[in-house]
């Protein structure tokens, strides 16, 4: 094996082991503090959003068609983009289960004995 073939083995072999991935390979991570998007969202060309705007309602218009004359998929696409639109994304539901309760004088009487020893 030749020393350049040896050299980028063992580099594998380090990258398996816990070092950087062929995905991440080269990326540096952000220090603390530091955005990973430092130049925020790109700004949308006010041009281009006119011009979308200006073909809104032909865009709605041919929603309304699909959802009246698609296959029952491209239906139900179209009625579910129509339905976000108008109304906005349903909320999505979150269970919670609480298996602790915990009223506020539990939680003051709970941590207050470590209060007390800090302000010693």
């Amino acid at each position: 094996m030749s020393p350049e073939r040896q050299e980028e083995t063992v580099k594998t072999e380090v990258e398996h082991a816990g070092g950087a991935t062929g995905q991440t390979r080269g990326l540096r991570p952000w220090q603390p503090g530091q955005s990973g998007n430092p130049g925020g969202r790109p700004k949308v060309n006010p041009e281009l959003r006119r011009a979308a705007q200006e073909h809104s309602a032909e865009a709605l218009d041919t929603l309304v068609k699909v959802m009246r004359t698609g296959k029952p998929s491209e239906q139900l696409l179209a009625a579910r983009e129509i339905l976000d639109r108008a109304w906005g994304k349903p909320a999505q539901a979150v269970e919670v289960t609480d298996t602790a309760r915990m009223t506020l004088v539990d939680l003051l009487v709970s941590i207050s004995p470590a209060l007390l020893i800090e302000g010693e």
